[in-house]
């Protein structure tokens, strides 16, 4: 995804409009967020498949990061219960 919407972007750069070009930086920036977390995905199961570990962690934490995560350029608003 990240490759084609790179040749959309070269074919056409003479005739991108601002709006557009930030709309294509989204895109990529995007793409490249989904492509993070695929494998990290993948990465957890491969460590799941093996030896199991349990430990404590900070729920607050772990929700921060999810929130983080969906709040991308703040067009999602959450409200994690207190």
């Amino acid at each position: 995804m990240h490759s084609l919407v790179s040749l959309i972007e070269d074919d056409l750069k003479t005739t991108l409009d601002t709006d557009t070009k930030t709309h294509l930086k989204l895109l990529k920036d995007v793409v490249a967020r989904m492509d993070t977390l695929i494998n990290d995905l993948l990465e957890y199961s491969k460590i799941a498949k093996g030896k199991k570990h349990k430990g404590l962690f900070r729920l607050n934490d772990l929700l921060n990061k999810v929130i983080n995560a969906v709040h991308y350029e703040h067009k999602n608003i959450i409200h994690p219960p207190i």
